[in-house]
Parts: structure tokens; C-alpha cells; sequence
């Protein structure tokens, strides 16, 4: 399907006219997760999520409401799609330290192929790279939100990880690769998604219906309201606020995400 460019540009500040090359992709991406939050509050407010791109684009470009993965990066991919960009949706499989890799398919990113090259793009994830990440195995990537590097997994699946310091560390000098997720090339149609999707929304165990999460990146830094606490993030400098009662979410939630309930 091809979808309302210039609706979705304005809803992203997206002024320049669209190329197809990596400049384009960069900045599609950045403005993107600038404008767009991620969040969680349809579960919790009992409104079913479905993979519908029509339904969807009136929710997030049109009502100005953000989203999780498959919506984001769904909506993403057809920008892509409508803007001559040669993309697929694929499958990742989301690192937690505790159990490690998770289910196939709790993740949905795009991969876009530019010429022989080929990039991770990923506007869904809550806290990622501002912008694509080659797949150029082994190199670490310089993004604004830190470094990262994709190897090889296994047979099946790549690596994205990124480089942080320990909690223990010492210097700054002193990091490790930190998994972030796994990730298959294959081409995934939207509706390979459908089950966990789902799952996602209804299972006490996703985190998704353990709290209400909205977040959203800065130039600087993130801004994040989580439970009942809002985190403003401004380089190392870290703002948190305890969320008296619903009017105060409600406030907060326009302020600093732009959305009404």
C-alpha cells in the first residue's frame, strides 16, 4: 500500500524532499524517533492493537500518538516502500541479561538495501541508534546514542550490540558489548507478526502490560515516563519526578510526548 507522504513528514519535521540514498534514510530515521514516542498506553488503556497500516497511520501520523515495534517500524518500512527505498521487515529475537535471548518475532526492525550495502534501520526499539547501522560485520558504528557493532550470531542470525561501560567500571575506556538483539535477513510479511504482537499486549509476562512506558529520545539526552516516575535524561545529568495522580500524568504526558488521551 502507499501511504500520505507529506502527512507523514509533517508529523515528523521532515522538510527537505525525500532521496533515495543514505543521507535520506539518516535523517528520515532521526526525525522520526525525535517527533515519534515510543509507547505502550493502548494496553493500558484496553484498546486492542492490530496490524492494520490504515489504522495505524490515523493513530500515530494523524492523532499524533506513538506506538511500540510493529507499528513504528511498520509504518516506517511503508514510508520507506512509498518513498522508492528497496526495505524488508525482519525478525529479531530482544537480549534481557536474565534469560537471554527472547522469542522470534517479539521484534520487528527493517533492513534496507542501498546499492550492494545493506542497513539495520530501527525506529520501535525504545532506546537504539539515532540512525541505520550498516551491515558491516565486526566495525564499531559511531551513532549520537553511542557505539555499536553487528557480528555474526549463528547460521540464522546477526548480532547488534552496543558498547557501554560496566556499572563497576573504572574509566570510560573500560567498556563491553552489551547484546541488544538477534536478527534474521529473511523477508517477513506484516502479518508473520500477528501471534506475538498479541502475545505482547495480553501476556502477563510481557513487560509491556506490567507498566505503562513512553519514551522518546532527545539531541542530548531522553526523556522517559515510566510507572509513576518521569526521567528527564541531559547528557550525564539525570531529572527524575515522582507522577502525583492521573491529572498530573495527563499534564506530563502533553508537555513533554505532545498526547492527549
Amino acid at each position: 500500500m502507499e501511504i500520505n507522504i507529506s502527512s507523514y513528514l509533517k508529523r515528523i519535521k521532515f522538510k527537505l524532499k525525500p532521496k533515495v540514498d543514505l543521507d535520506t534514510l539518516s535523517l528520515l530515521q532521526k526525525a522520526h524517533l525525535l517527533h515519534i514516542p515510543f509507547e505502550n498506553l493502548d494496553i493500558h488503556y484496553n484498546t486492542e492493537i492490530r496490524l492494520d497500516i490504515n489504522r495505524i497511520f490515523t493513530k500515530v501520523i494523524t492523532n499524533g500518538r506513538g506506538g511500540f515495534c510493529y507499528e513504528l517500524n511498520g509504518l516506517f518500512y511503508q514510508l520507506l516502500l512509498t518513498l522508492g527505498f528497496e526495505a524488508k521487515l525482519i525478525t529479531c529475537r530482544v537480549y534481557k541479561e536474565a534469560t537471554g535471548y527472547g522469542k522470534e518475532h517479539a521484534h520487528m526492525a527493517v533492513l534496507v538495501k542501498l546499492g550492494e550495502d545493506e542497513y539495520l534501520s530501527d525506529v520501535g526499539f525504545g532506546a537504539f541508534a539515532m540512525g541505520p547501522l550498516a551491515l558491516s560485520l565486526g566495525l564499531i558504528q559511531h551513532d549520537l546514542k553511542g557505539n555499536f557493532q553487528i557480528d555474526q550470531y549463528d547460521e540464522t542470525h546477526l548480532q547488534v550490540s552496543k558498547w557501554v561501560a560496566p556499572l563497576d567500571g573504572i574509566s570510560n575506556e573500560d567498556t563491553i558489548a552489551s547484546p541488544e538483539y538477534i536478527f534474521r535477513k529473511d523477508k517477513m510479511n506484516y502479518t508473520d507478526f500477528e501471534e506475538m504482537c498479541h502475545y505482547t499486549q495480553t501476556s502477563p509476562d510481557s513487560h509491556f502490560t506490567q507498566k505503562i512506558i513512553i519514551t522518546r529520545p532527545t539531541l542530548t539526552g531522553r526523556i522517559s515516563l515510566t510507572g509513576d516516575t518521569l526521567k528527564i535524561t541531559e547528557g550525564s545529568a539525570v531529572k527524575s519526578k515522582k507522577v502525583k495522580n492521573k491529572t498530573d500524568f495527563d499534564d506530563l504526558l502533553c508537555k513533554y510526548f505532545y498526547i492527549r488521551m
